[in-house]
């Protein structure tokens, strides 16, 4: 036991000829370049995912307040739950995520994605509001 806590018990280790081998300095270059690119392809993406979770905030304190049409404010509350727990995740892993945020088409998604959610929370505020005779009329 005595011979393992001497410092000359172990040999150091040599990277030599091995090209798998990194130092610290190599990976922890590597790790802020991918940090800093995941956070430049987020850039553009931010500001449209805190429209989304404004708006999925805004559908749930309408569907606190419905006075009518409950069952169907219920029903697309749900799914906005669900669209912005998915959102979430995206956020969260934005660094595992880095195609994603790369792909201008899915910038596009992503706007056509809030202006959907825009549109849920424009419904949830009309049809809650109304009566069944009013939602019948206007739906």
């Amino acid at each position: 036991m005595e011979s393992v806590n001497r410092p000359d018990a172990y040999e150091s280790t040599k990277n030599e000829g091995n090209r798998f081998a990194l130092n610290q300095l190599e990976i922890n270059v590597r790790a802020l370049t991918r940090a800093v690119k995941a956070s430049a392809n987020y850039v553009s993406f931010a500001p449209l995912i805190e429209k989304f979770f404004k708006f999925g905030e805004d559908i749930v304190t309408l569907y606190q307040k419905a006075e009518h049409n409950k069952r169907l404010c219920n029903y697309l509350t749900k799914r906005v739950n669900s669209a912005v727990a998915v959102m979430r995740d995206l956020e969260i892993r934005k660094q595992d995520n880095q195609a994603f945020f790369m792909e201008s088409t899915n910038l596009q998604l992503i706007k056509d994605f809030v202006k959907c959610m825009f549109d849920i929370k424009k419904f949830v505020a009309d049809v809650s509001q109304l009566g069944s005779f009013g939602t019948f009329f206007n739906s």
